[in-house]
């Protein structure tokens, strides 16, 4: 089975709430498309998230452990700090990434975590030619331009490929939500 997330989001026109969820897409993915609904106001932003093989046990268990805080039975919300549900996951054991305070490398100056990966790409195409052109003075002009360019334009390629991977997880998220909403649709109409 492959890793999914469990991830909490908090919403500016919820004060006080927290949503913890499941994903098998990116959380920023996930998040992006909680918030594209027309009956929320705001967008939703990502607090923290878990990387797991057990999603459904994890989620569960964080949310039996913030079962007092549970604004309702059939929902995902609950009335509390990012911090609290975080306290909360990590005293079962889980490893969070990512907090209210930035998202380390991946989400670094505000960037998507495509755009890192790119600038990390270029960073190690960089490396060799740095290696010749400081160490091997008897290069023309000419030359450490053609070498210096090569990382720029696998950057280039790198964040092209990137980008389109996260937003096709994007879409396939936002197809996703569409099919549970026909569902839930369908099931009020059969009802």
């Amino acid at each position: 089975m492959h890793r999914m997330y469990v991830y909490c989001a908090t919403n500016p026109s919820m004060p006080g709430l927290v949503k913890i969820g499941m994903s098998n897409v990116s959380p920023t993915a996930r998040v992006d498309c909680l918030g594209q609904t027309t009956g929320v106001p705001t967008p939703f932003e990502l607090e923290w998230y878990i990387l797991t093989h057990r999603p459904i046990e994890t989620e569960a268990q964080i949310h039996k452990v913030l079962s007092a805080h549970r604004v309702s039975q059939n929902r995902e919300f609950f009335r509390c700090s990012p911090e609290t549900a975080r306290n909360a996951a990590v005293s079962l054991g889980h490893r969070v990434h990512g907090e209210s305070s930035g998202f380390g490398i991946a989400y670094t100056l505000g960037r998507p975590s495509y755009e890192m990966k790119a600038l990390g790409v270029a960073a190690i195409l960089f490396v060799p030619f740095a290696v010749v052109l400081f160490y091997d003075v008897r290069i023309s002009l000419l030359s450490a331009l053609l070498l210096t360019s090569v990382p720029l334009i696998g950057m280039a390629i790198a964040h092209t490929a990137f980008a389109s991977a996260e937003e096709k997880k994007i879409a396939e998220a936002k197809e996703a939500d569409q099919r549970q909403r026909n569902s839930f649709m369908n099931d009020g109409v059969r009802r």
